[in-house]
């Protein structure tokens, strides 16, 4: 995949998008190589966070309600011009994350727009790409926390979008050099008579 890559994360209120608001994201870009080209990271005002003279003025108005998704969809266009400059940057790109589904609904439930922030773009779920590490007894569970541990990659703030994504980036680079190791050994395997691990390429898409 020779294509840049952006990793997501975002630091949320709750797990269920339905119930939780986003109170920071950060992204930061890389080449289909793992070079960072491009980092952002930044937190989400709520309405919790105000001073109590603020809450007063917004109590019992629509303003409280949509605070949180103004104060997103700001945060959201300083990223776009970040990140996403197609004067700097190519148009092609995949994007990973460590909860890829979750993160996608809630960027979707908040940003009220009918395009999605990385509009047609493939997302990769790092959790879904560990299972040939999980199913060989090889980390104990899907957990990002697992895949830290078994790279030894030490996520310095856990817990924050910031610390949380730029573990999310070292595992990922860490991950395929794993996968792309093994499938190196395919040719090997098939000269002396054994499977091809079309599996490791189906899940990595190499």
């Amino acid at each position: 995949m020779q294509c840049d890559h952006i990793f997501v994360d975002l630091a949320v209120t709750h797990p269920n998008p339905r119930i939780g608001q986003i109170i920071g994201i950060a992204v930061v870009r890389t080449t289909g190589k793992g070079k960072v080209l491009e980092t952002f990271s930044e937190q989400v005002k709520l309405y919790v966070e105000l001073s109590e003279d603020e809450k007063k003025h917004l109590a019992g108005s629509d303003d409280s309600i949509s605070l949180n998704a103004d104060s997103l969809k700001s945060v959201i266009g300083s990223m776009r011009k970040c990140i996403l400059d197609t004067r700097r940057y190519d148009s092609s790109y995949l994007v990973i994350a460590a909860h890829a589904d979750t993160d996608r609904t809630y960027l979707r439930n908040f940003t009220n727009e009918k395009s999605e922030v990385f509009a047609g773009r493939a997302w990769l779920d790092i959790l879904a790409l560990s299972y040939p590490l999980w199913y060989n007894d090889m980390i104990s569970d899907r957990t990002f926390d697992s895949l830290c541990k078994h790279f030894k990659v030490e996520n310095t703030s856990p817990n924050t979008a910031t610390g949380d994504c730029e573990a999310l980036v070292r595992v990922y680079w860490a991950l395929m050099t794993r996968y792309k190791t093994a499938l190196g050994g395919e040719e090997i395997l098939r000269e002396i008579g054994g499977s091809p691990l079309e599996s490791f390429r189906k899940i990595v898409g190499l």
